[in-house]
Parts: structure tokens; C-alpha cells; sequence
């Protein structure tokens, strides 16, 4: 049995503690390839009296903050989180005051449920070792965080009834299934310039369940910002959507094209996010010059100063950044003029039929604002030739909307390419 303390009270024994744990992490991976053995890393944040954790891989339940420290904390009082590291899932319950952390395989078919962003378990057999070794070394990564860890989630005995009754621990389970066993497919919407003509697109992720059928993102995407799927969830679309962009470079009806990609706040504000982007670019060939990340304005405000380096070390590549859904959330001309973003994007409940409406204003502001910040502007959502002249004539150039096209299966994108591109063309699968 190891186990470890990490305290944010010292910042120089907090560096030294968190080094540790991210080498113990790289032992634990280099050790599973030719132990048998099992595996359990468990990241405790203790600001919570109670931590309850059901239809999980293993259980806390019944244990006060009191008693956790007793279990856990030797020599640092006022340590925040406890990193525990064990070879045995016999040891830890043998551990007197950690007995319930209790491993449970559920069911005959060998599934198992897990808290996979927050508190992990794992068992190794010849069916999951590529589990094991991607838990450790996404914990290994989460640890590189400066500030600290907030790791546990909490629920009391009610959230997790609730939960059930969803049907939320099942999908869970499903959705880690889905990244792992390739249930996911990107859909692409068109977008346009202001002659009608096809500039590019926008990557949407669908779900294609084998069971429920097509599932759209709003029914997932939630859950897989609050589980922390959202991590791979985030990596297999800029993956899909990069090698797509580099095939597309092939062609010469689609070597124009370019490729906007949603990037989550979760995925922003990781520490290897440059490195990610940057080395997908490298693997995949795609120009960056055709990849539009587009962030909404909650995935920088957090710490505008690390936004701001962040999405300039990027831009070196010379992709593009785009601010989705702007005039929703906090728009302030003081953090657009230190931002480097390329484009804004007019969120759907701006764009109107006529001046008449009162979102219209905002909308005609956006556009001046961009206009007299030197960035493109494209307006989504647009759905009826009314929209359509109202934002030409507030000097709008770029359009996405059912106007045009719905979002598109790649097999019905191809067919879409085969058309004159005009307004009004909406046909195949549909789907926001």
C-alpha cells in the first residue's frame, strides 16, 4: 500500500508532492504491461463532509471528513487532497478505515460503471489493459495542473436516486462505450459566403446508438462535460475533423473548404491544450490555415491572461479562432480588444426578419463591432430569405442556417457537393 499527501498550503512541498504523484503515475503504467495485478488511483478532495459515490467501480459512503483524514493524512493537517495508490484491491480493504472503498463488477456481461473524471478504478484483464493505462496517464495529466485538483464529485443519497431514475449512470456507461467503440460520427452543416457560394463548414458530433438510433449532442454533450468525457469526446472530433480537412485538401470541389470545430471550456482551459492542437495538426497533415476553433466567451473569461497566450501560441500555425454564440454572455469590448479572435459569430436568438425586431439592434452592433475590429463576422441560425436580406444589408457576409442545408451525414455532404449551391436547399438529416 502507498498512499500520499498533497498539500496547497506550501507551495514548494505542493510542487515536490504533485512531482511524485505524476512519477508513481508513470510507474503504475509501465507495471500494469507485465504485472498482475490490480489497480486503484483515487483523488480525494476533502472540502466535503460527505462523499457519496454510487454505481461506481467502487463506493465512499458513511465517511466523514474526520474519519478520511484519520485514514489517509499522516503528517499534513491541513492537506486538501490525498492521492492513494494501490497495487491490491485486497490491501485497501484491508486497510483498516478503508474498507469501503469497495471494487464492484456488475453484472455477468462483465461491465462496470465508473466516476471517470473524478474518482477512478480500474481492474486489469485481457479485455481492458488500454483502459487501465489511459485512466493512469489521464490522472497523470490532470495532475499537472498548478492550482490544484478538485477532484472528487459529490452526491447525496437523493442526486444519486435521481440520477438513476434518468437513466444517467446507464448513458454514462454507454458514452464512454460509444467514444471507445467509434458510435460517434461527425456531421457537417454548410456555411456560405455572400454570394451563396460554399466556404466551409461546421463540424457537429452525432451519436449513432445501436439501440436508441441517431442521438443529438444536447441529450450528451452535458453529460459528457459533467462526467469528463468531454476530454476524449473533445480529442475524437478535432482528430476526426483534422483528418477530414487534410482529405478534403485532396479534392479540388473541397480543397477550399474550411472546417470549424467546437472546442469545450473543459478542453481550453487543460494545460496541454496547445500541444494538443499542434501535434493533431502534425499527425493528421490538415492545413491549419482551414481549421476554425470556435470558443465560446465562458472558456475564457476564467483567466483571460492564460486565454490570451494560450490562443496565441496556437495561432502561430496560423489557424483561426472564432468567438461562438457572442452577445450571449459577458460582451465587453475590454477583453474582445486584447482577444485574438478572427471571427464572431451572431448567435441564433439575434438573427430577426426585419429592423423591427429588438434583437435586431444587437445584431446590426455586432456586426459594426467586428467590422471596425478588423474580424469576419457569420451569423447562424438563418432559416428564412427575411433573415437572409435583413443581415446583407447590416453588411453580414458569411451565413450557416437551415436556410441553406441542415447538418449533414458525410454521405449526404458528398451529395450536397454534387449541387448548385442556393438558398432554401434543405434536405437530408436534420438535427440543431
Amino acid at each position: 500500500m502507498e498512499y500520499m499527501n498533497v498539500s496547497q498550503t506550501n507551495n514548494g512541498m505542493y510542487g515536490r508532492r504533485m512531482a511524485e504523484i505524476r512519477s508513481k503515475c508513470d510507474d503504475i503504467v509501465d507495471n500494469i504491461l507485465v504485472e498482475d495485478c490490480h489497480i486503484v488511483i483515487a483523488l480525494l478532495n476533502l472540502e466535503w463532509r460527505y462523499l457519496y459515490v454510487s454505481m461506481a467501480s467502487f463506493e465512499l459512503f458513511d465517511q466523514t471528513e474526520e474519519e478520511l483524514r484519520g485514514c489517509l493524512v499522516t503528517d499534513l493537517v491541513h492537506a486538501d487532497d490525498v492521492a492513494l495508490f494501490s497495487s491490491s484491491i485486497k490491501e485497501i480493504q484491508e486497510k483498516s478505515g478503508v474498507r469501503t472503498i469497495i471494487f464492484r463488477r456488475l453484472g455477468k456481461d462483465g461491465r462496470y460503471f465508473w466516476i471517470e473524471s473524478k474518482i477512478q478504478g480500474v481492474r486489469d484483464n485481457d479485455n481492458n489493459v488500454t483502459q487501465i493505462i489511459f485512466v493512469a496517464r489521464d490522472i497523470s495529466k490532470r495532475l499537472q495542473v498548478e492550482e490544484g485538483v478538485r477532484i472528487a464529485t459529490m452526491m447525496n443519497a437523493d442526486e444519486i436516486r435521481k440520477k438513476d431514475d434518468l437513466g444517467l449512470s446507464a448513458l454514462e456507461t454507454e458514452l464512454r462505450t460509444a467514444i471507445r467503440e467509434g458510435q460517434l460520427i461527425l456531421y457537417y452543416q454548410p456555411q456560405v459566403g455572400g454570394t451563396g457560394a460554399l466556404t466551409g463548414v461546421e463540424a457537429l458530433v452525432r451519436w449513432r446508438h445501436p439501440e436508441r438510433g441517431l442521438i443529438f449532442p444536447d441529450q450528451f454533450i452535458p453529460l459528457a462535460e459533467e462526467t469528463g468525457l468531454i476530454l476524449p469526446l473533445g480529442s475524437w472530433v478535432l482528430e476526426t475533423a483534422c483528418a477530414q480537412l487534410a482529405a478534403w485538401a485532396t479534392r479540388m470541389e473541397t480543397a477550399h473548404l474550411t472546417l470549424a470545430v467546437n472546442v469545450s471550456a473543459h478542453q481550453f482551459r487543460q494545460t496541454d491544450f496547445v500541444e494538443l492542437i499542434l501535434t493533431t495538426l502534425d499527425r493528421t497533415g490538415a492545413d491549419p490555415r482551414k481549421l476554425n476553433l470556435e470558443l465560446t466567451e465562458s472558456a475564457l473569461l476564467d483567466d483571460l491572461d492564460d486565454a490570451v497566450a494560450k490562443m496565441a501560441m496556437t495561432k502561430v500555425s496560423g489557424l483561426r479562432f472564432s468567438l461562438d454564440d457572442f452577445g450571449t454572455g459577458y460582451s465587453s469590448l475590454a477583453y474582445l480588444k486584447r482577444l485574438p479572435v478572427d471571427q464572431l459569430k451572431i448567435d441564433r436568438s439575434f438573427v430577426t426578419d426585419g429592423p423591427s425586431d429588438p434583437a435586431a439592434a444587437i445584431a446590426k452592433g455586432i456586426i459594426f463591432l467586428a467590422q471596425s475590429l478588423g474580424m469576419d463576422v457569420i451569423a447562424e441560425g438563418v432559416e428564412t430569405e427575411r433573415q437572409l436580406s435583413f443581415l446583407k444589408n447590416c453588411g453580414c457576409g458569411n451565413y450557416q442556417g437551415y436556410l441553406f442545408s441542415p447538418p449533414l451525414s458525410p454521405e449526404a455532404f458528398e451529395d450536397f457537393l454534387s449541387k448548385p449551391c442556393t438558398a432554401s436547399r434543405a434536405g437530408a438529416e436534420g438535427g440543431r
